[in-house]
């Protein structure tokens, strides 16, 4: 009974590891162990795990909340910026979804990489990836909206700055933004 037990256990642990298809395309091959803190919106809509160590900022208001992260103790270009935000409203991840964001992106002069639709944390989602300048550096970005229910979604930017170790930095920021749950 107790090997059965054991076999479900690592089964269930594989598969919930299973690499997305964003992992698989930028090739994350192993996550960073952070000692984590789970956090609440303030509006308790979601909750995320984070490092103990690093800054957090809160803000909300009647249809928002949102958190954002980063590792203040290293340089900006050696480390990333996590948002997430939990909005209401009604979301659907369609064309007209993808040319309303393709052309946002272009007011801001950032070139789209790579996108996909695909499930993250076992929501319908939407991802991009995109490249430009801003504030003199480099600059690469990892956006992830994800559908909650038809009157919620959040949406993660992840903001990295420079051009070494990009991948790598997307592939810790994905196991971070892995931790969300939603709470309503």
């Amino acid at each position: 009974m107790k090997q059965l037990l054991y076999f479900l256990l690592i089964i269930v642990t594989i598969s919930c590891n299973k690499a997305s298809k964003l992992e698989q395309k930028i090739n994350c091959t192993s996550t960073i162990s952070y000692k984590l803190n789970q956090i609440k919106d303030f509006n308790n809509n979601f909750m995320i795990s984070i490092p103990t160590s690093w800054k957090t900022n809160l803000y909300y208001d009647n249809i928002s909340s949102e958190i954002y992260i980063a590792d203040t103790l290293k340089e900006l270009t050696k480390t990333f910026i996590i948002g997430v935000s939990f909005f209401k409203g009604n979301l659907k991840l369609n064309k007209e979804f993808v040319t309303k964001s393709d052309s946002l992106f272009s007011l801001e002069k950032l070139k789209i990489i790579t996108s996909e639709k695909e499930k993250f944390i076992n929501k319908p989602s939407y991802w991009y990836i995109l490249s430009g300048t801003k504030k003199g550096f480099p600059f690469h970005q990892l956006n992830i909206t994800i559908k909650n229910a038809d009157k919620s979604y959040i949406n993660t930017t992840v903001d990295i700055y420079g051009d070494k170790s990009v991948n790598n930095r997307i592939c810790q920021a994905i196991s971070i933004l892995k931790t969300i749950q939603f709470l309503q």
